[in-house]
């Protein structure tokens, strides 16, 4: 068959398709568009050539994944988390790409790293785009607060505890926040940092193997408890 033409049975169902992109596009009066302009405005400053080769390493998770991570690394979020509820739910609105970028992440990673939780070598702007938002307090604390204030579990904590400072939160570590994502593997460090590490406590009064509990990460917290254990 010499034509060009595509049947109209042969043409991809949009309908089936639109759902993969999570949060990122919608339909309004029978078309589609980006969710925000500050999806547009992401795309326009970042080189997609910087992940898009010819074929995208490690698949499309792992593009994904950077995606998030460069987007926590933008401008707007470099102050860390907001001061307010109010405040918190106006960059929502202005930047509702961040939710996205928070609560996929490790979706995404959790799709890319092996068997034993690490990332492969291979993709070496994953790691260091991972472990520049880890170790550093003002993504980090940026990322949880999202997680943190659409936890229903922690905000019902909150409300019983009466804790006034709750809306911001303050990790002393990343461990804290990869044992949430039960990922434990991704974090770059010493298994004597890792002890430290576990010995910390949020704003909260939560230590990491907390975190692992609460999302019903069992080998995160068999890890954790592992760290102490001196073979007796």
């Amino acid at each position: 068959n010499d034509t060009t033409d595509i049947d109209d049975g042969d043409r991809p169902n949009l309908e089936d398709q639109i759902p993969e992109c999570g949060d990122l596009l919608v339909r309004r009066r029978g078309s589609y568009y980006v969710f925000h302009s500050s999806v547009l405005e992401f795309l326009d400053q970042t080189s997609l050539e910087d992940y898009i080769g010819p074929g995208v390493k490690g698949g499309p998770h792992a593009f994904l994944a950077e995606m998030c991570l460069a987007y926590l690394t933008m401008d707007p979020f470099k102050t860390g988390p907001v001061a307010s509820r109010v405040a918190f739910q106006e960059r929502q609105r202005k930047y509702p790409l961040l939710s996205y970028a928070s609560t996929y992440l490790e979706h995404h990673l959790s799709l890319v790293t092996s068997d034993g939780g690490t990332i492969p070598a291979t993709l070496r702007s994953l790691r260091s785009l991972l472990q520049n938002v880890l170790q550093c307090e003002e993504p980090r604390n940026t990322v949880m607060q999202v997680l943190r204030l659409t936890n229903s579990t922690l905000i019902s904590y909150a409300k019983s505890e009466d804790l006034s400072h709750f809306s911001v939160p303050r990790l002393p570590n990343p461990l804290h926040l990869v044992s949430w994502f039960g990922l434990h593997g991704v974090l770059e460090c010493s298994e004597d940092q890792a002890r430290e590490y576990s010995l910390e406590h949020d704003d909260l009064g939560f230590f990491p193997i907390y975190y692992a509990s609460m999302g019903n990460e069992e080998n995160t917290a068999r890890w954790l408890l592992n760290l102490w254990d001196d073979g007796t």
